[in-house]
């Protein structure tokens, strides 16, 4: 799905322009992916946009980070009042926000330790992930899921496993057959394990004032 830009990316610790907020080729993240991520959904409200369990998606998104060795350089408070000021800033009524740990050192070898870690946040508008007006259609993919023993397959990382990539690709390659009239998406011939959610975890909505 196409990103509309907005006014400002909160990168590490300040709220830039879009087109300012950038990173060298020689990130670390770039050639090995060693990163962690959130998808987060804003709604419009009558009080203004309201950001779904967003303290429960940082706090996954640390989760995320102490999976694979990632130290994210702020607090759980300070990454949700940095998601708060970056949704305001843009005045979206309703948007997608995206946090992104990773590992911003200018280096190559492949390792996770000795590595800086900084974090971006980028909002934008984002519609229905699915037209759901045309129902769902589903298949099984031949793919299957990697072993937790493999990777770290419970953390969010901006590299998942490859298997998630072609499933993707094969469902909506095969949605585009002209026998196809609905979205397809595809499903693994192995279930994920049962993650088990803390209690503390609740369907509570934080909302975004525009200052």
């Amino acid at each position: 799905m196409p990103i509309t830009p907005t006014e400002k990316i909160w990168m590490n610790g300040e709220l830039l322009p879009w087109e300012d907020a950038k990173i060298h080729v020689l990130t670390h993240t770039l050639h090995y992916g060693m990163g962690v991520f959130e998808g987060i959904r804003a709604y419009q409200t009558d009080d203004g946009p309201a950001v779904f369990r967003l303290t429960d998606h940082i706090v996954r998104l640390f989760n995320s980070a102490r999976i694979v060795g990632m130290e994210i350089p702020y607090t759980v408070d300070e990454l949700i009042a940095a998601t708060k000021a970056t949704v305001a800033s843009t005045g979206l009524e309703a948007c997608y926000i995206r946090p992104l740990a990773y590992k911003s050192s200018e280096v190559l070898g492949v390792r996770v330790h000795d590595l800086d870690d900084d974090l971006l946040i980028f909002v934008a508008p984002f519609g229905p992930y699915l037209d759901i007006e045309k129902g769902i259609r589903c298949q099984t993919s031949s793919w299957r899921r990697v072993e937790d023993v493999s990777i770290p397959a419970r953390a969010a990382r901006s590299s998942p496993p490859a298997p998630a990539r072609f499933e993707m690709t094969t469902a909506m390659r095969a949605s585009r057959r002209p026998s196809a009239t609905a979205s397809m998406i595809a499903c693994r011939l192995l279930p994920r394990p049962e993650i088990r959610m803390p209690r503390a975890f609740t369907w509570a909505t934080s909302t975004c004032q525009q200052g």
